[in-house]
């Protein structure tokens, strides 16, 4: 994408890509489509704002799993990955289960009938799985030249943005008593917003390469 385009023009064209150019995406960006199609038909069979926070949680676990694999890659390069891996898995843990207790207590008990009986949620996840894994398959052959302590941070941008979007825009329409599929926009912009962070994750892992460890160089002769 043209980056001497105004901002708002690379959202708008950002944002209409699914529609105008489908046949032209990469296979990640199609299965992120893909997810936002199928919570677009679970809102459109009747789904509360529940199932998709429940969702969107779930989506969060999905990031971590394949960032601590990232992470893990990177150990032909150094041991020193080790430490960082679990590291973030206790710090990124904290974080999801901190986020899960807070959206599972107020969402679960409404949402969870959609979840169980509709075959679209259970569909929806292992297409935004689809998608981070064909990401991670992509450019694990790179792992062995990436700092793994510049891969620890990579998730949280996309997870606190996204997250606090669409909590924000959840309450509110709960707040007006507007029926969850006036959700839908709040999808399209979240599509987006999908797509960018990652590239913007991708991005980071292929150009977060570790110092070079170069050999000790001998005396010129005299």
């Amino acid at each position: 994408m043209d980056n001497s385009q105004p901002l708002f023009d690379r959202f708008q064209s950002r944002l209409l890509e699914p529609f105008t150019n489908f046949g032209g995406l990469s296979l990640i960006d199609k299965a992120l489509v893909v997810t936002s199609g199928l919570y677009a038909m679970g809102l459109l069979s009747g789904w509360n704002l529940g199932v998709l926070l429940v969702g969107y949680w779930a989506e969060t676990l999905i990031v971590g799993c394949f960032t601590a694999l990232r992470i893990l890659a990177t150990v032909t390069y150094s041991w020193a990955a080790i430490p960082t891996l679990f590291f973030f898995l206790a710090h990124f843990g904290i974080f999801c289960s901190v986020h899960g207790v807070f959206v599972l207590q107020l969402f679960w008990p409404s949402a969870k009938p959609f979840i169980v009986e509709s075959p679209l949620f259970a569909a929806s996840l292992i297409a935004f799985a689809a998608s981070q894994g064909l990401a991670f398959v992509s450019d694990v052959g790179n792992s062995a030249h990436v700092n793994p302590n510049q891969l620890f941070s990579a998730p949280y941008p996309r997870v606190i943005t996204l997250h606090m979007a669409i909590l924000a825009s959840a309450f509110f329409l709960r707040w007006l008593n507007i029926p969850a599929i006036a959700f839908l926009p709040v999808l399209l912009v979240k599509l987006a917003l999908d797509r960018y962070f990652q590239q913007r994750e991708r991005s980071a892992f292929l150009t977060s390469v570790a110092p070079a460890q170069t050999a000790p160089t001998s005396p010129p002769a005299q």
